[in-house]
């Protein structure tokens, strides 16, 4: 830390810089990945925000700011990035491993994959899965997918008797 904030030094014969405290913290938490199990600054890391909006803008969260794919030796994940106040963000990571293929019953996103071939089919998913498996759907969006699309739901539509209204 001492190398990294040399220029900001309050006093070169004191242990004191002048800097903002976010960049403090955030050269702490990257100095520090090395040391922390599961640090969102392990593994390699995609940023997919732009894709994801291009392939579903319209239902995803108003409040989204970063979306990143991570793959580090034993996981894929998603890390959403939302802002949750003026200047304040929040990351929730969402282990994706247990999404399958349904026709091939085995996980959708694999370690044998590249990164890249993993963020194509997370950005490829269709909107039920989307809202199903993470929290990147915006809410007034989830309730009309989740009657449109969940099978529960269109069974439940199908079942029921054509009403003629006379």
């Amino acid at each position: 830390m001492h190398q990294r904030f040399a220029a900001a030094r309050h006093d070169p014969k004191r242990e004191f810089f002048r800097l903002a405290p976010r960049e403090a913290i955030s050269a702490l938490l990257e100095e520090s990945s090395a040391f922390l199990k599961g640090s969102p600054f392990q593994g390699s890391r995609l940023d997919i925000t732009a894709a994801l909006q291009a392939s579903h803008g319209p239902i995803l969260r108003d409040d989204l700011s970063t979306v990143c794919m991570v793959q580090t030796a034993d996981s894929v994940k998603l890390a959403a990035e939302m802002l949750t106040g003026i200047g304040q963000r929040t990351t929730i990571e969402t282990e994706l491993g247990f999404i399958v293929d349904g026709s091939a019953d085995e996980p959708l996103f694999s370690l044998e994959d590249s990164l890249e071939v993993n963020a194509q089919r997370f950005v490829d998913l269709d909107e039920l899965t989307l809202l199903m498996c993470t929290p990147l759907v915006h809410g007034d969006h989830a309730e009309r997918i989740d009657h449109e699309q969940n099978p529960y739901w269109t069974a439940l539509w199908d079942s029921l008797p054509d009403v003629d209204s006379d």
